[in-house]
């Protein structure tokens, strides 16, 4: 699936929270949920695919983050900026169409 450009990306269903667009803390610290676009660039969502690798995109934010942190990235648990791809695949992600309800 190829998904190019700026996107804002909400969360389906299962909150009781008006905060649905995925976002990040100013710093880059975090990745969390907010209630609307607030123009920053935080809850806007930059999908690149990596070149050479098929299906395989890169995240960034698309802008309001103080620093160099802009890479959508995960240790597992947690998801966060992170500066670059350091090849470790979790700056790397997948996207996918449909899903099971």
């Amino acid at each position: 699936m190829e998904i190019q450009g700026e996107w804002n990306a909400s969360i389906f269903r299962g909150l009781k929270s008006n905060r649905l667009l995925l976002s990040c803390k100013h710093d880059g610290s975090n990745v969390d949920l907010y209630s609307r676009d607030n123009g920053s660039g935080r809850q806007r969502l930059v999908f690149e695919l990596i070149p050479g690798i098929a299906d395989i995109h890169h995240i960034f934010v698309s802008g309001g983050v103080h620093g160099s942190c802009k890479f959508l990235s995960t240790e597992g648990i947690n998801v966060d900026l992170f500066t670059k791809d350091n090849e470790s695949g979790r700056q790397r992600w997948q996207l996918q169409t449909g899903w099971e309800a």
